[in-house]
């Protein structure tokens, strides 16, 4: 045999060698532990952070300045809403104006075409009061001589 056919016949055992060795290591690696699952004994001084939700209550709320939350001013002459048969839905824009948009009867199960209307400054709102301003988030209405607002999804 000559040197040429002996070299070529070593690199190819080599080669099949490296192959089969590189083989059984991935499947060895590869193969998931079928051992018992046990759990660590841990510290009993070890403590987590004292971080927790809380529910707010009535109190933590009124705490809140809700108006600076959302970048509003509110009139301190206006009254809290009153209870009103609508409920604000909506303000939107149109052509320069602000319109709201007034669920006329919330006391309805279903949706129907005509239950969503949209109300002006100085329009007269199904209960009788006047629309007098329509902000960013609320609109303020005035009633026999009283003013209140509405903001987004009162329904009282």
């Amino acid at each position: 045999m000559s040197f040429r056919a002996l070299f070529s016949m070593q690199w190819m055992v080599l080669v099949a060698a490296v192959g089969l060795v590189s083989a059984t290591a991935a499947w060895v690696t590869q193969t998931p532990s079928t051992d018992a699952i046990a759990l660590e004994s841990r510290d009993g001084t070890w403590q987590s952070a004292s971080f927790g939700y809380k529910q707010a209550s009535g109190n933590t709320m009124k705490q809140i300045d809700m108006n600076a939350l959302w970048g509003l001013t509110p009139k301190k002459d206006v009254e809290a809403t009153a209870s009103t048969p609508w409920a604000l839905k909506g303000i939107i824009e149109d052509n320069g104006r602000k319109v709201a948009i007034i669920d006329v009867d919330i006391a309805a199960k279903s949706n129907t075409q005509d239950r969503y209307q949209r109300f002006l400054e100085g329009d007269t709102l199904p209960d009788g009061a006047v629309l007098v301003k329509i902000n960013k988030s609320q609109v303020e209405f005035t009633k026999n001589g009283t003013s209140s607002v509405k903001r987004f999804f009162e329904q009282q």
